[in-house]
């Protein structure tokens, strides 16, 4: 564009030109700038080209605080956040009759998003059960409709051993008989319709995930600056927050065990491995005294204008738990009595 504006050529040109280059089987959508082609660039952008706008929680908000955990008066960390019912897929609009059947419109999503684009549809053979399949989409025909095979990563499970075969020996599994699996991240090839079909459910697997992490990293910010920051930062912080342990749990691994004897059929121990990370005593430590045994470290943080620094005292507890139990990231805090 501004090449062809440094070789002063007229915009009306310019304008022909660029329509010209546009694809028109798809309502000129889908141009290098457009939504179709720029929602995949990351995360983020795919969940604000796909969902509606982010919604403001003021029970969330947050003061502002600088680089050094002084309160910046007047400023709000405020919270935005994507509506639970967009990540979920389940926020619907208008309603359309047609007969004695009803059908409800997203108000937002793939098909609300490129509604403006041809809905395509093409039928295929499964390689595997020579079966028919159609896939139905809305989204650009010539990228749609090739022909050929493309190639994308997922997860997939995968054989570990041979089918009724001894394993002995296996450091991780033991002694058995059987088909053992485990899922790995491997290439997948297939036609342009199967992939976007396989992109679509990865994104709407993807979207609620991503909401209730962003929720809880929210609220684990907050109890952060609760029971770690402010009871050193704020001088009227109160008493019920101060002389407290945050704990953070986080499953991490599985962990097999290897048995002298193992009951007849069974399938080999496995363990859950737990990390717990608890912090308390938080104290401030300034920049001059970093500078006594780190005098690097403390240049570096003059060059940023940090004058002190946040250490809360750290223990790691590492813990076992069976095979079967529901483990999730938690942040629970617990009150001590200082030494």
């Amino acid at each position: 564009m501004e090449t062809l504006k440094e070789q002063n050529i007229p915009s009306n040109e310019i304008k022909k030109y660029l329509d010209e280059l546009q694809c028109q089987k798809c309502n000129k959508k889908c141009h290098p700038n457009s939504t179709y082609q720029t929602f995949s660039t990351s995360p983020s952008t795919c969940t604000s080209a796909l969902l509606c706008e982010q919604v403001h929680i003021p029970e969330l908000d947050l003061p502002k605080i600088d680089i050094n955990f002084r309160e910046m008066p007047g400023e709000i960390d405020k919270c935005f956040i994507h509506q639970e019912s967009c990540s979920y897929g389940t926020h619907c609009g208008f309603t359309s009759s047609a007969g004695s059947s009803s059908t409800r419109y997203p108000h937002c999503g793939w098909d609300h998003a490129f509604k403006d684009m041809l809905l395509h549809k093409r039928r295929e053979t499964n390689a595997e059960t020579s079966e028919d399949v159609v896939h139905c989409i809305r989204a650009c025909p010539d990228e749609y409709c090739r022909d050929g095979k493309v190639i994308w990563m997922d997860f997939l499970k995968v054989a570990r051993s041979p089918e009724k075969s001894s394993v002995d020996g296996d450091d991780d599994y033991g002694c058995d008989y059987g088909v053992k699996f485990q899922i790995e991240w491997l290439p997948v090839e297939g036609s342009i319709p199967e992939f976007f079909e396989h992109m679509n459910r990865s994104i709407k697997e993807y979207l609620p995930h991503v909401y209730e992490i962003k929720l809880s990293n929210r609220v684990d910010k907050m109890a952060e600056r609760a029971f770690i920051i402010d009871p050193v930062a704020r001088g009227n912080c109160p008493d019920e927050f101060k002389n407290v342990v945050s704990e953070v749990v986080d499953f991490t691994s599985d962990i097999h065990a290897k048995r002298r004897h193992d009951v007849t059929c069974s399938f080999p121990e496995t363990h859950k491995y737990e990390v717990h990370h608890l912090t308390f005593a938080p104290k401030f430590v300034t920049v001059d005294e970093i500078a006594v045994d780190h005098p690097r470290s403390a240049n570096t943080l003059r060059k940023r204008s940090v004058d002190r620094v946040l250490r809360p005292e750290n223990v790691v507890v590492y813990c076992f738990g069976k095979a079967k139990a529901r483990i999730h990231i938690t942040f629970t805090v617990f009150p001590f009595t200082p030494s």
